[in-house]
């Protein structure tokens, strides 16, 4: 989305959430809104579940590393 469709987007939403920002900080908060609308595309854009980051696991996964034969550290 362009800066001219934000500026819009920008303003509607603070107009219907009835939020007077100090002219002197509009700017900052216009720059800090066009930084959030991207990271919700970030956020939103479907992946698979490949992608997902590594940090949830099972105990039944982490647990069977002790049993012999299974190649595991412990």
């Amino acid at each position: 989305m362009d800066d001219a469709a934000l500026r819009r987007q920008y303003d509607g939403l603070i107009e219907r959430a009835g939020l007077r920002i100090p002219q002197d900080r509009n700017e900052t908060m216009f720059n800090a809104y066009k930084q959030v609308a991207a990271w919700t595309e970030i956020v939103r854009t479907r992946r698979p579940a490949a992608a997902e980051p590594a940090n949830a696991y099972a105990l039944t996964t982490v647990d069977r590393l002790s049993e012999p034969g299974t190649g595991g550290a412990l």
